[in-house]
């Protein structure tokens, strides 16, 4: 959470520079972004503690198929979110308080955040995965994925 506040404030410097018309734009963002940051996060943590808890009983075929259902079900969230906003940001940023003066602005915006939501989504979720296996290593993530 401290990253993702961090990029909101590295963002906000370097728009800053635009105006206060582009800083008003992503502010208008945030409250979708952070929904995003909280379905991704909130996902990841439910894995990760399903996934722990099946490898301290020494379960090893049901976090595989986490694993797998994980990668998938990232794939979905980070589609849907996509979808979400881009085809209807003007409801978004209307629900957010956007103004008129930065509709257009925030909406370049929101669809530029939508695009990367897929892996966004991915990111997050999987990184619980492997935080939950204890092993970090790419090598158990494919052999994960290769069981699915």
């Amino acid at each position: 959470m401290v990253a993702i506040s961090l990029y909101s404030l590295v963002n906000t410097f370097w728009v800053a520079r635009l105006g206060y018309q582009a800083v008003a734009a992503i502010t208008a963002v945030l409250p979708f972004f952070f929904l995003t940051v909280a379905v991704a996060v909130g996902t990841g943590v439910g894995i990760n503690a399903f996934s722990s808890r099946k490898f301290g009983e020494k379960d090893s075929e049901a976090p595989n198929l986490a694993a797998g259902q994980a990668l998938f079900l990232s794939v979905i969230l980070g589609l849907l979110f996509a979808l979400i906003s881009n085809i209807f940001p003007d409801q978004i940023l209307r629900l957010s308080g956007a103004t008129q003066e930065v509709m257009d602005l925030a909406e370049g915006y929101l669809r530029a955040i939508g695009l990367g939501m897929p892996t966004f989504f991915f990111s997050l979720i999987i990184r619980n995965v492997f935080h939950a296996s204890g092993d970090t290593s790419v090598q158990w993530f494919l052999r994960s994925l290769l069981k699915f």
